[in-house]
């Protein structure tokens, strides 16, 4: 089973990463949601002993389905945790302006961990859109190319491919932080979008790299520059055996072409984009998915709610006990 591959979460949500203190405390957190969607999430954090993101949360009837990634301060994956290293929280703000809390404790819930894979080097290009209708998206688009960049393993190499009329080798395939951060730093320019070419270039590109391969594009999937067909561009993706990634940035965003190619190229999209979509990408190219775990407790939020899922993680690190909390906001459907 690969990360979230063919479905998507539909809660309205963002987390927040709160990241771990030594000695078994955690800072406290906000407890209050923010006032408007999409929900922006509390960073409290001041440390990085260890951190843990809720990757997504999903409403399945009676349940509560949450996934929870758990790495170490090297930003490796945490392993062979259960169910007694979580604790579980779901809060929601009841119509009178109360807060209804249920403590879901270790044996309230169940826990899975995702198939595991076999690690191996990561070859990514990263595809940004540089055209006129992402023109205010620019800074949150830089960002997100960073947290590539920065969140990579030493193996894996990236390039970056930036786009508008026409499309642009701006950082070729390289090891180096400093080379891609130079690239994810080039200016935008306005104009049309090529975005069906500027894929086709990624997967050009990728031919010649070894490891596992995958392309991220950041945009909002529209394709009024380029006569190339979709179905044309999703065979060149299956053929290579290239999954497609969307993180989508835009006040009108092609969804037709945004969900048709990522989900026929056995990769995935996100609307609403948290850090841990990042570390669920780079893991899902490489193969891990052992650092992965999937929570399922009974709801206690009616629909139409608004709330949080909170979730700490601990466990004995050579360091001492380690420990973070993640906060997850969401809309019940």
């Amino acid at each position: 089973m690969k990360l979230n591959r063919k479905k998507l979460f539909t809660v309205l949500a963002l987390f927040v990463l709160l990241s771990a203190v030594f000695g078994g405390c955690s800072k406290s957190v906000i407890d209050q949601p923010p006032d408007e969607p999409p929900y922006i999430n509390r960073d409290d954090s001041s440390t990085t002993a260890i951190t843990s993101s809720i990757l997504g949360i999903e409403f399945l009837g009676g349940d509560v389905v949450v996934r929870v990634c758990v790495r170490s301060q090297e930003n490796i994956p945490v392993q062979n945790l259960n169910k007694a290293n979580f604790t579980v929280q779901e809060m929601y703000y009841k119509t009178d302006g109360s807060v209804d809390t249920n403590n879901i404790f270790y044996n309230d819930f169940t826990m899975d961990v995702l198939n595991s894979g076999v690690q191996n080097y990561n070859s990514i290009a990263l595809v940004r859109s540089m055209s006129s209708s992402v023109t205010s998206y620019d800074a949150n688009i830089i960002a997100y190319l960073k947290r590539f960049i920065n969140w990579k393993q030493p193996s894996d190499s990236i390039a970056i491919i930036g786009f508008h009329s026409y499309d642009t080798l701006l950082t070729d395939f390289t090891k180096s932080i400093a080379l891609l951060e130079a690239g994810a730093d080039f200016p935008t320019y306005n104009g049309r979008s090529a975005t069906f070419r500027a894929i086709n270039r990624a997967i050009s590109e990728l031919q010649g790299q070894g490891g596992n391969k995958g392309i991220v594009v950041l945009g909002d999937g529209l394709n009024n520059e380029d006569p190339t067909d979709r179905q044309a561009v999703i065979d060149a993706a299956n053929t290579a055996g290239i999954p497609l990634y969307f993180l989508t940035f835009g006040d009108t965003p092609d969804t037709a072409n945004i969900e048709t190619l990522s989900l026929q190229t056995n990769g995935y999209y996100q609307y609403l984009l948290t850090s841990g979509v990042v570390w669920g990408i780079m893991d899902e190219i490489r193969g891990i998915e052992n650092n992965i775990y999937e929570l399922r407790f009974s709801r206690n939020t009616p629909s139409g709610s608004r709330g949080y899922v909170k979730i700490s993680s601990q466990y004995q690190a050579a360091a001492g006990i380690s420990l973070s909390t993640s906060i997850y906001y969401f809309e019940a459907p």
